[in-house]
């Protein structure tokens, strides 16, 4: 799966907040913002975030690797939240987060999977065949590669994402040899 590009997520994200579907809203930019896996981030229920702060941190153990992993709450990450939630008008804080629209369980993988590409199509993203659920995870990780100026990102990535050595985080971002150039350029 590919990430997406800067272009592509402000695309998608002007289009969401276009159409009234503030759970997609708030379910894509805290994915590209956060990084996380998409089986962690469908677990969350609303009391997890509801109550933190900007720069504040929740912590959790993540199902696949069960290494503590955080979302930090950063202003994006809290304006599309609370977005959200003031669209809820009364909710549970029990609540997943992110609910199915039929019945009280958290939106399914493959809902999200097929979510990914709705969001392609109608943002005319090119070839939406290469997007999917951990192309929302690969963005976070690509985009703040190709923005950072400082020479620890791979190192910063690797531990963000729990991955065993840099060089899995190079591979799983698919970073080429010019692209670790650029940034020393």
């Amino acid at each position: 799966m590919k990430p997406f590009t800067a272009i592509e997520k402000r695309r998608i994200i002007n289009e969401l907040k276009k159409k009234t579907h503030k759970r997609d809203y708030a379910l894509f930019v805290i994915a590209t913002e956060q990084g996380i896996r998409g089986t962690d981030l469908l677990k969350l229920q609303i009391k997890h975030l509801v109550n933190l702060d900007l720069k504040e941190r929740y912590i959790f153990k993540e199902g696949k690797t069960n290494k503590d992993n955080f979302i930090f709450m950063n202003e994006k990450t809290h304006e599309a939240l609370h977005a959200y939630l003031e669209s809820l008008n009364l909710y549970d804080p029990e609540e997943y987060l992110f609910k199915s629209r039929k019945g009280d369980n958290a939106i399914t993988l493959q809902q999200l999977g097929r979510l990914v590409k709705d969001w392609c199509r109608f943002a005319k993203v090119k070839d939406h065949s290469q997007y999917g659920v951990r192309s929302l995870r690969k963005t976070f990780g690509r985009l703040a590669f190709e923005s950072s100026t400082n020479p620890r990102i791979l190192s910063l990535l690797k531990e963000r994402f729990n991955h065993s050595s840099e060089s899995m985080t190079v591979k799983y971002l698919d970073i080429t040899t010019e692209d670790m150039e650029a940034l020393f350029n």
